[in-house]
């Protein structure tokens, strides 16, 4: 089993025995790719859900994968009536019966670039001095050098 396939598989499959759920019904293998090349897809998200596309939890987790390089992943299925669904930015999700991967297979995504519309970001950010000059606001200086000097008037008026 290659390192990959590790994290696919056997990673999540020992945290379902550490979590005293060992009832993995069977491992899905597909691949994920544009229907209109056949090009892979590669870190499209691929999640466990009902028929609806609501995640569904595992042991309290939601499970997830990221496709290859080649479009692929595995994946253990532990719940019955399960379903995938594949999402990639640029193309339409995909819900469909996870037992039907079973024996490998392909999902292909539609691209859904007509729904995408333009984003204009705008942003400011504070003025800096450019001069290289460090302002300083001198009232608070002025105020108490006043206050220092008025003390000492009235000392020497106290004094005399």
């Amino acid at each position: 089993m290659s390192l990959p396939d590790f994290f696919n598989t056997g990673l999540s499959a020992a945290v379902d025995a550490a979590n005293g759920n060992d009832a993995v019904n069977f491992i899905i293998s597909p691949r994920v790719v544009d229907s209109a090349s056949n090009k892979p897809l590669e870190g499209a998200t691929i999640q466990i859900t009902d028929k609806f596309g609501k995640a569904r939890l595992v042991n309290g987790n939601v499970i997830g994968r990221k496709s290859m390089a080649n479009g692929s992943f595995t994946m253990p299925i532990a719940l019955p009536f399960s379903y995938i669904k594949v999402t990639y930015v640029g193309y339409a999700p995909s819900i469909q019966p996870a037992n039907k991967y079973k024996a490998g297979g392909t999902i292909f995504l539609d691209s859904n670039t007509g729904n995408l519309k333009e984003v204009t970001i705008k942003g400011t950010r504070p003025k800096i001095n450019t001069t290289g000059k460090k302002k300083t606001n001198w009232t608070p200086w002025i105020i108490g050098a006043a206050i220092i000097v008025i003390s000492g008037i009235i000392y020497l008026i106290k004094k005399r």
